[in-house]
């Protein structure tokens, strides 16, 4: 084990620190804490697992929210019934990104050892750490990047030509995609924007870059 936040001024402290070498990306302190505080008042210890304690032919994926700007105002009622959107699967982000999680698994036949943050950043490294819970793994001590992103590709990931698919993606619908090829992680992003938009908004659920930890 690497680390361990056991009390709210350590939440406090970590989505500060998230916050701040996030770079002007990633969300503001609160999207961190809200999703974590939670946790530790209810008594919970969040643990953090150092990579080295882990065997190697673990698998581990990202999973973080994709999506461009939401619509100013909220679309018709009438609207979003055409398309037979009437009450949302999942409604948070935490559960919608568990079920990606799974469905990646599925689709795959393999099962998830842990997750680790596509980047570091109040709202996707609070959010990772919030899905392992959920899920029952673990999460990594560490991110792919080193500050907060806004796209896909620009991770260290694709430096060592690691291709992000299959990927899976879930809106708050509960519609799924698997991207089980693609040219290229900027397309990968360019297709969970454009189904973000489909979806009106609120962000999709994406998992990938699924790899054993000691490749």
């Amino acid at each position: 084990m690497s680390g361990t936040i056991a009390t709210l001024d350590e939440v406090e402290d970590f989505c500060w620190g998230l916050t701040f070498f996030g770079t002007g990306g990633g969300g503001r302190i609160e999207a961190g804490r809200d999703l974590l505080a939670p946790l530790v008042a209810a008594g919970e210890t969040i643990a953090l697992t150092d990579p080295a304690t882990l065997p190697d032919d673990t698998l581990v994926c990202w999973a973080v929210i994709v999506g461009g700007k939401d619509p100013d105002e909220p679309p018709p009622a009438d609207e979003l019934a055409q398309h037979g959107l009437v009450a949302e699967a999942f409604p948070a982000i935490v559960p919608r990104l568990a079920a990606a999680v799974r469905a990646l698994e599925s689709h795959t036949g393999t099962t998830v050892g842990a997750l680790v943050s596509l980047e570091l950043s109040s709202a996707a490294t609070a959010a990772t750490i919030a899905t392992a819970r959920l899920l029952g793994i673990g999460v990594l001590d560490g991110d792919v990047v080193g500050r907060a992103i806004p796209e896909l590709p620009l991770t260290k990931l694709e430096l060592l030509g690691r291709r992000a698919t299959p990927v899976v993606m879930i809106d708050r619908w509960g519609d799924r995609l698997v991207v089980d090829a693609a040219v290229g992680t900027p397309m990968v992003d360019r297709i969970g924007r454009m189904i973000s938009r489909a979806a009106y908004g609120r962000g999709i659920a994406t998992v990938g870059h699924l790899m054993r930890l000691g490749e």
